[in-house]
């Protein structure tokens, strides 16, 4: 998860409908309550565990076509008053959602993912985290999986209010969502332990 800095671009600078956003400077932004909030650059090793999750949840979906799609980068407007959407480092949505925006990839992305995901760094202030991951929930997300870098663990968050620790031979599966889907806590971590015995190699 890249935890919002204080920096801020007035709206009516930034766009006119605060639902379609041409920024011109390649920066990332979330919106809250009308103001444009800008989003610290992804770590690298957020990024690369980012990209694995989200290969592992569309290598199930695509071997079993299932109507979802898995990426990063999308911005959702949550079911909140106009003038919000967060970006999840990735997510899970229904395919029928995706087609209807396929069109205007500008636009946020209406309603919440099915599965949101936050990569955790250590210098993420979990009560940001649990903050973002309760919102998603509330309006409507179905599980948001928050993948911890520091102790190597994905706590899982339901709709229910169901809470669980997951780590590393633990089974992390796709239920609700994606029935079938099942993969090792491991296996989430297993690129950036790639690249991190690379580096010890090259060393």
């Amino acid at each position: 998860m890249t935890t919002a800095t204080a920096t801020t671009v007035a709206e009516e600078t930034a766009c006119a409908d605060p639902g379609l956003c041409h920024l011109p400077d390649d920066l990332w932004y979330e919106m809250v309550d009308g103001e444009l909030v800008e989003l610290p650059p992804m770590r690298m090793s957020q990024s690369i565990v980012a990209d694995t999750v989200s290969r592992l949840f569309n290598r199930h979906i695509q071997s079993e076509n299932l109507p979802y799609l898995s990426s990063a980068g999308a911005s959702f407007s949550l079911g909140l008053p106009r003038g919000n959407f967060r970006i999840p480092d990735v997510h899970v949505t229904a395919a029928r959602r995706a087609l209807a925006s396929l069109h205007d990839e500008l636009r946020a992305w209406e309603g919440s993912p099915d599965i949101a995901v936050e990569v955790v760094s250590p210098t993420d202030a979990y009560v940001d985290v649990v903050a973002k991951a309760n919102l998603y929930l509330r309006q409507g997300a179905s599980t948001v999986l928050l993948v911890d870098l520091y102790h190597r663990e994905v706590t899982v968050r339901q709709a229910t209010g169901e809470v669980k620790v997951l780590i590393a031979d633990d089974a992390l599966t796709g239920d609700p969502v994606l029935p079938g889907f099942s993969c090792q806590v491991a296996e989430v971590f297993s690129e950036l332990d790639r690249m991190l015995a690379l580096e010890t190699e090259a060393n």
